[in-house]
């Protein structure tokens, strides 16, 4: 499977890649990430690795449920993407 996209103004080719993007970013105490599937359209589980430093909650912005709770040294987390909503942005803030 090849996967021809644009990043940063530069045209990529991606060779034999997982079906899973993973991408964040960080704006002062809270961070957002996003995790796309692109080619199975199948339920399927992904896990990510993230060291959040502090306890955090991961908040689906979508439903605004709170998805789970991460601590400070904690290294991954799992998250389902099912078929019918194959991208999902969390929201990870302090948790309370």
């Amino acid at each position: 499977i090849d996967v021809t996209d644009h990043f940063y103004g530069k045209k990529a080719t991606w060779k034999n890649q997982p079906p899973v993007f993973t991408r964040g970013v960080a704006y002062q105490d809270k961070a957002i990430i996003s995790v796309s599937e692109y080619l199975t359209g199948k339920d399927m589980t992904v896990t990510v690795n993230y060291v959040p430093g502090k306890k955090v909650a991961l908040k689906d912005l979508e439903t605004d449920e709170v998805i789970a709770v991460m601590n400070a040294g904690d290294k991954q987390f799992k998250i389902r993407l099912e078929p019918n909503r194959r991208c999902k942005l969390l929201l990870v803030e302090n948790a309370k």
